[in-house]
């Protein structure tokens, strides 16, 4: 009588059918490379043409979903290359590891090197699962089911999308807690939430006795 209960999953799975070596394309002379999945970070060496990298790269379109330059990180959530003299401490938003070119897959395909052959190949007898790809793949969606007190009771979806950072502010409300204003580690700083409380599944009467957190919408 007194417990909520909510399931969360982190991420959604996409199957595999193809890989592309992107790391025999790409390294050598011109760059350095590294993969994770549907990933390839790409620090480009001195004197490689950047233009002429990315035009390679996306020739191989039934693989290639996108090439991110640094000007693009942001929007993604990334840090950016260091814009300051060598040696100099990185800037918030920036970090050294951050690389010249970040390249994505479409669903259905990974980056994994093979040391000759087609760079894409086509997995013929086994099938994989992965994640990793762009968040607003519907495929990388996670899973969010809330049951007990405090929730309606419904038998059907009653959500049509949330997001993760709401979770712990609809838990909070449900526990009667506030944001706090200030936080000890940072006393001079005013931290608000990214998420919101998910108010279209909780019970009415949740809504007139718990005290309700304040999430401002920015972090």
């Amino acid at each position: 009588q007194e417990t909520a209960i909510f399931v969360a999953s982190d991420h959604g799975m996409v199957e595999i059918d193809r890989a592309m070596d992107i790391v025999r394309l790409v390294a050598g002379n011109s760059a350095n490379i590294s993969t994770n999945g549907p990933l390839a970070f790409i620090h480009l060496k001195t004197g490689a043409r950047k233009e002429a990298q990315i035009k390679k790269i996306k020739a191989y379109s039934a693989c290639v979903a996108s090439v991110f330059e640094p000007g693009e990180y942001r929007k993604l959530g990334l840090p950016v290359p260091p814009t300051g003299p060598q040696g100099k401490e990185a800037a918030p938003g920036e970090h050294p590891g951050a690389p010249d070119l970040l390249v994505v897959a479409k669903p259905g395909c990974i980056f994994s090197p093979k040391r000759r052959g087609p760079f894409v190949r086509r997995f013929q007898s086994w099938r994989i699962g992965h994640h990793g790809y762009l968040p607003r793949n519907y495929d990388m969606y996670s899973v969010l089911i809330g049951a007990g007190v405090g929730i309606k009771k419904q038998g059907k979806r009653a959500l049509s999308r949330a997001s993760i950072t709401s979770i712990a502010p609809t838990i909070a409300h449900l526990l009667g807690l506030r944001w706090p204003a200030r936080w000890p580690a940072f006393p001079k700083k005013e931290l608000t939430l990214d998420g919101r409380i998910l108010k279209d599944v909780l019970a009415k009467h949740v809504e007139a006795k718990k005290a309700a957190a304040k999430p401002q919408g920015k972090r």
